[in-house]
């Protein structure tokens, strides 16, 4: 297999730039690494604060007695209260883990094609 297709399967399977660690650009692979790394932190890190928000409102309605303990309405009030949530970054920076997934990808498919026609010349010389 190239070095070019493994590149790019190991960005695009186990981790934005993974390929890059492979074909040795270990700086690329660091700022892609680490800039997916800190964008997925920052989106696990909303995803937990607006949980506990609903799970607190939740509760609060639970121990008045306004909500049963019922699974149907149980569920019912988490649509209800998920879908008037406002949460403005998950959306952009769902849009920026793709990105960086996709630039990720072609970018080690990119380099590690550069390396073989860098490495055929060679042969041929």
């Amino acid at each position: 297999m190239k070095k070019s297709t493994k590149a790019l399967l190991l960005s695009a399977f186990l981790c934005p730039g993974a390929g890059h660690f492979y074909l040795k650009k270990y700086i690329r692979g660091s700022v892609l690494t680490g800039a997916f790394i800190s964008a997925l932190v920052v989106l696990i890190g909303d995803v937990i604060n607006i949980t506990n928000q609903v799970t607190a409102q939740l509760t609060e309605q639970i121990n008045a007695g306004n909500i049963a303990l019922d699974l149907t309405e149980l569920t019912a009030s988490i649509t209800e209260k998920l879908q008037g949530f406002e949460a403005p970054y998950l959306t952009q920076i769902s849009y920026l883990l793709m990105i960086l997934w996709i630039v990720s990808v072609v970018d080690s498919y990119r380099v590690g094609r550069r390396i073989e026609q860098y490495d055929d010349r060679e042969l041929l010389q």
